[in-house]
């Protein structure tokens, strides 16, 4: 069935939405042959099943997969369902075929992945049913469907039993986080960034999905993270041109693409990648899934949780070039030491000039530190050596490891704000306060350049492992 609300899981440019009524009267018959499905201890392996995930949030049916001759069984949604073995490991190859009952716990393994990331809290409010049938063509797309009803939303998932592994992963984190953004909406479903789904997906495909396999034996998902979560992308963008934030958020073409589609899912890889590593962009970004249902398109959204960070789109495509340069030139050689580090910091927070004590005397190299061209130079004077500050300061950030690098934003956090008000309002008290702020934050950089330079704790040496004691 296709109509507005139907949505290809690989295809971005169509858009789900409120199905018509007159296709409730089918969805409600299709439901209900899902869910007319029984399951009996003693069901037969080729009998459909209908399971209820762990939360209760999924109800996944289908035929189950054939099993070989073993005699164990495993409780999967409160079903005992016959353990199944299979002779290759899911995690190498790139379609998987799908069980009801393994779909089921793979669907709260993906969830909890993803609210973890996002520092969220399961609080599910829509259910999410997921038909599975026999597989009719190579490459079969997975549709999604959302349902509007008085009461809030539904979503319906179709997906052959044979599945790529990547756009399963991608098609059940799209819906999770489409029914956070609709939890408070009302008919108009809250519209998303197009590169938010893709982007998560791989980059928990990369992290903590990346042993997620498909194996009934296990009864749960095996985990392990790689020590270089993009290293795809890095190898992806060294060889291609990398996508610009507008081609990020205004897809064109087909999306089934091969060409295109690389690229695509590599640049989102490394811009939700990057978005999390900003300071309180975990935060920031579940913000802007609770709040999209207030705003009429997802830029206004997004740049209301990333403000701070991005007051202007032209700040948000520099930032993102920036990236892009940094991880194509090699990761490792970017970064800086620890004491390089430190020393840039403590170079960008001064200003160097000269200054003669009387007329006749040669003029003498004179360090000043913010605090005393903010209080003493005239405003007009310090904007334009503020600015360069601030920009210097944003160039650090991406070269420092990520707790300087935080504490960097706060330094350009509070020259940004003395910049934007430093010419009206209430000079005296504006002063106070930025002065105020920035000694802490001088008293937090001296604390952690001292505990960097803290050598560690040598091994306590016993008696037994000394002989010359």
């Amino acid at each position: 069935m296709h109509g507005p609300g139907h949505k290809m899981a690989n295809g971005r440019n169509w858009r789900a939405g409120s199905v018509p009524q007159s296709s409730l009267a089918v969805l409600a018959i299709a439901a209900g042959l899902l869910c007319g499905a029984v399951c009996f201890v003693d069901a037969g392996p080729f009998q459909p099943l209908t399971l209820h995930s762990r939360s209760g949030q999924f109800v996944v049916g289908g035929v189950p997969i054939q099993a070989r001759a073993d005699t164990g069984s495993v409780i999967l949604g409160g079903v005992v369902v016959p353990a199944r073995s299979y002779t290759v490991s899911t995690t190498s190859v790139s379609f998987v075929r799908l069980d009801p009952a393994l779909v089921a716990v793979s669907c709260e393994e993906i969830k909890e992945a993803l609210l973890k990331e996002l520092g969220a809290t399961d609080q599910w409010k829509a259910m999410v049913t997921i038909g599975i049938h026999p597989v009719r063509d190579d490459n079969e797309p997975i549709f999604i469907t959302s349902v509007h009803y008085a009461n809030g939303w539904s979503y319906q998932l179709a997906m052959a039993d044979q599945v790529d592994r990547a756009r399963f992963i991608n098609a059940i984190v799209q819906v999770i986080i489409t029914e956070i953004a609709n939890r408070e909406a009302g008919a108009r479903q809250s519209e998303l960034p197009p590169w938010l789904a893709e982007g998560l997906a791989e980059h928990l495909q990369a992290t903590s999905l990346a042993g997620l396999t498909f194996e009934l034996q296990t009864g749960i998902s095996k985990k392990q993270r790689t020590p270089d979560p993009l290293v795809k992308v890095r190898e992806f963008l060294r060889s291609n041109r990398p996508l610009t934030i507008d081609e990020l958020d205004w897809p064109v073409g087909d999306a089934s693409d091969a060409e295109k589609e690389p690229a695509y899912h590599n640049c989102s890889h490394l811009l939700v990648h990057e978005l999390l590593r900003l300071r309180g962009g975990r935060s920031r970004l579940l913000q802007l899934l609770h709040d999209a249902h207030n705003h009429l398109n997802w830029q206004s959204a997004f740049f209301q949780a990333f403000g701070a960070q991005f007051p202007r789109l032209v700040d948000f495509e520099k930032w993102w070039m920036m990236r892009v340069v940094q991880l194509t030139q090699g990761e490792a050689f970017s970064m800086f030491k620890p004491e390089e580090q430190w020393r840039q910091v403590d170079d960008a927070l001064v200003a160097r000039t000269s200054a003669r004590q009387n007329t006749n005397e040669v003029p003498a190299n004179t360090t000043l530190t913010l605090q005393t061209i903010i209080t003493e130079w005239p405003f007009r004077d310090q904007r334009s050596l503020l600015s360069q500050k601030s920009q210097l300061l944003r160039a650090l950030e991406l070269r420092m490891e990520a707790q300087a690098a935080r504490l960097v934003e706060d330094y350009r956090s509070v020259l940004e704000k003395y910049l934007r008000t430093g010419g009206r309002g209430k000079r005296a008290s504006l002063l106070k306060e930025t002065v105020k702020r920035l000694d802490d934050l001088d008293i937090r950089r001296q604390q952690m350049k001292d505990s960097s330079r803290r050598p560690a704790l040598l091994p306590v040496t016993t008696e037994a492992e000394n002989p010359s004691l």
